[in-house]
């Protein structure tokens, strides 16, 4: 049986508003965001050898990027951050109740495609 919990066993749906500030001549974009949403718990996996009662959690962030547009839409994206993830499980079978918190460093590097008519 496994003995340890790792970022593996969760899954955030998170809304991540931002302060962006770009740099139009050069087409990049420096921006903040607060990612905060719920977290999902990934407990009852086939990594284990008995069943969790899981509730639903939440997370919180803070991150800091960089887009640079190639064109009007088309980018890529490099962000690094910090989040947090709170959630609860009951190991079924003695009814222990067991709360989780994670906490991981991110650095992200994505492409990004923009919709829309670009700002002038």
């Amino acid at each position: 049986a496994a003995t340890s919990i790792n970022r593996d066993f969760a899954l955030d749906l998170a809304l991540k508003p931002t302060v962006r500030y770009p740099f139009e001549k050069i087409r990049l974009e420096l921006y903040l965001g607060l990612p905060v949403g719920l977290t999902v718990s990934m407990l009852a996996s086939p990594d284990f050898d008995y069943e969790w009662d899981e509730k639903l959690g939440a997370n919180l962030g803070a991150v800091a990027g960089a887009t640079y547009f190639f064109n009007q839409y088309v980018g890529a994206n490099l962000e690094v951050g910090a989040h947090w993830h709170w959630y609860k499980a009951t190991y079924e079978e003695n009814g222990d109740e067991i709360n989780f918190t994670l906490k991981q460093g991110l650095i992200a590097a994505n492409a990004v495609f923009a919709l829309g008519q670009p700002q002038r």
